[in-house]
């Protein structure tokens, strides 16, 4: 979408999906995944095969990857690592969640 912004020295693609008003930082890379509307990416942020839901902001240097799905208004901290977990919307990630399959209610 043209009202996205991408930060410098960034590598999007294959697969990717970035919808209205997403801001990703500078550095960050992306692979098979999709950013709904509003959706923030801090610097040097590492995604691979994740779904992130609308108004959602993920921190600096987070590797979220392993068919994570993010709901909507969900706020993980910068360093986080996220592997294939399901977080539920109006949620803030604190820590890693290393365990595939892992359910954030």
């Amino acid at each position: 979408d043209p009202s996205a912004k991408i930060g410098e020295d960034c590598l999007i693609g294959p697969d990717v999906t970035i919808d209205r008003g997403v801001v990703v930082g500078r550095g960050c890379r992306l692979q098979r995944s999709a950013l709904m509307e509003g959706v923030r990416v801090g610097d040097y942020t590492w995604m691979e095969t994740a779904i992130v839901g609308w108004q959602s902001r993920i921190g600096k240097w987070c590797r979220i990857e392993g068919l994570t799905v993010v709901g909507e208004d969900v706020h993980i901290r910068s360093e986080c690592c996220i592997n294939g977990a399901f977080v539920l919307p109006h949620k803030s990630i604190t820590q890693s969640i290393r365990e595939p399959g892992s359910i954030i209610m």
